[in-house]
């Protein structure tokens, strides 16, 4: 009878790996830089790789969402809500005709980002809208106040996006893009793309 002799697993085995640790090295950042290791090389890589890494974020520049919520806005009050700077892009009108182009400021529900918020249904946007009318026409019953806190607060989450001219209407499906595409705090409206 012969005697069969056990095979041993093809490949390395954990003592190889353990006697040859340094073999592979694992590509760092600051491989770029010369092997003086001068200050000012090691600046400038880092600046390099963090820019890099920077542009990464966020690709696309632009969003599909739908509106939840529309407030007129002043343009005191979109230059203190955003910066001046994204104010004078965004009202590209002469100054004498500041005071007529009307400043709206849009709640747009993207599922992408705001996929994890409390988010309100189709009819509470409905019941929403009619107590901001009340308001308006002081016709608000005192009842509801609780209910259009909650309303308010839960649409607060939601990022703003800004427009100037035709005012935005309540669940349609539009266009934006992030003006700050790292931090996402607000934008700008583009179009509506849905019909209604």
């Amino acid at each position: 009878m012969t005697k069969k002799t056990k095979t041993v697993s093809r490949g390395t085995s954990d003592l190889d790996n353990a006697l040859n640790q340094g073999n592979s090295p694992i590509r760092s950042a600051l491989d770029d830089h010369s092997s003086t290791s001068d200050p000012y090389d090691v600046l400038i890589s880092s600046y390099s790789v963090i820019k890099k890494e920077i542009s990464k974020k966020h690709k696309k520049s632009y969003y599909y969402g739908v509106v939840l919520s529309v407030d007129e806005i002043d343009h005191g009050q979109l230059a203190l809500d955003t910066s001046e700077t994204f104010q004078r892009a965004l009202v590209q009108v002469p100054t004498s005709q500041k005071t007529k182009a009307k400043v709206y400021v849009s709640r747009v529900y993207i599922s992408e980002i705001h996929g994890f918020l409390p988010l309100l249904n189709r009819q509470q946007v409905s019941e929403f809208k009619k107590m901001k009318k009340q308001i308006e026409d002081e016709e608000f019953p005192p009842h509801l106040n609780s209910t259009y806190d909650l309303f308010e607060k839960t649409l607060s989450r939601i990022t703003p996006f800004y427009c100037v001219g035709q005012r935005p209407s309540e669940l349609s499906v539009v266009k934006v893009e992030f003006e700050d595409s790292n931090d996402m705090f607000y934008g700008k409206y583009l179009e509506k793309v849905s019909k209604k």
